[in-house]
């Protein structure tokens, strides 16, 4: 799923996400800025989703989670539990 900046979408849940952060990529410094945003927005919208979905099994789970410095299959799970894919 390809996400623009400001766009809103529907969560399996049914659930409306918070607006994608801003894109900016034309220097090594914003493109880090950039994914730390992404992975904010990620974090907060799966966490948002396991309270609204009262899934406390995996709201423990994402809680634990540092949202600055996750793995990557934390992001494909939180991107799975979100939207049923990953990418």
């Amino acid at each position: 799923m390809q996400l623009y900046s400001g766009q809103i979408v529907k969560t399996l849940g049914g659930r409306n996400t918070s607006p994608f952060p801003k894109i900016d990529l034309e220097t090594n410094r914003k493109a880090i800025a950039t994914t730390k945003r992404v992975d904010k927005w990620l974090y907060d919208n799966a966490v948002e989703e396991a309270i609204f979905r009262k899934n406390d099994f995996v709201l423990n789970q994402f809680k634990c989670e540092n949202p600055v410095k996750m793995p990557p299959a934390t992001k494909d799970s939180m991107h799975l539990y979100l939207f049923g894919d990953i990418f």
